[in-house]
């Protein structure tokens, strides 16, 4: 019975994997898939006209050791655009752009667009969005190299 607990407790130590970022720790287990500590709201509405409504449903990716990430962005006319800040730590904004990353350009998107999701696949990154033309809700992708210009594919889904 002992070498049984013992063999659980190697198989359960190694399931478990711990990986440092500039940020804190993040504890994965295997088993239990992901440890996650809440902290609460760390964005809130500003006086900006493009989100003095609210700001909601953040995507983030780190790269080069820097937390990005993009939100929704909702002004008091009840239409969404894509806002951007950096993290100095998961609770901290470093710096706040004062003016949207992506907005409404096309008429799928004439309500809004809300929703970001961003990832790196090699060396481009590709930001999915949801296009709202007041009636339909549309997955829309935009692409980057930089993370600050954004080329938009368009729609993908549904087609």
């Amino acid at each position: 019975m002992v070498r049984v607990i013992s063999r659980m407790k190697r198989e359960i130590a190694r399931d478990t994997m711990m990986k440092q970022y500039p940020f804190g720790q993040l504890i994965i287990d295997r088993m239990k898939v992901l440890k996650i500590t809440k902290h609460g709201i760390i964005l809130s509405p500003s006086s900006l006209y493009v989100e003095n409504q609210g700001v909601f449903n953040p995507g983030i990716i780190v790269e080069n050791d820097i937390i990005h990430l993009f939100y929704r962005a909702l002004s008091n006319r009840n239409h969404s655009c894509i806002g951007y800040c950096r993290m100095e730590t998961p609770l901290k904004i470093k710096k706040r752009s004062r003016f949207p990353l992506l907005k409404p350009l096309r008429d799928y998107e004439a309500v809004g667009i809300e929703d970001p999701r961003i990832v790196k696949i090699d060396d481009l990154f590709y930001l999915t969005y949801t296009a709202f033309d007041g009636n339909n809700a549309l997955g829309a992708l935009a692409l980057s190299t930089d993370l600050h210009h954004f080329y938009r594919w368009g729609l993908i889904v549904p087609l």
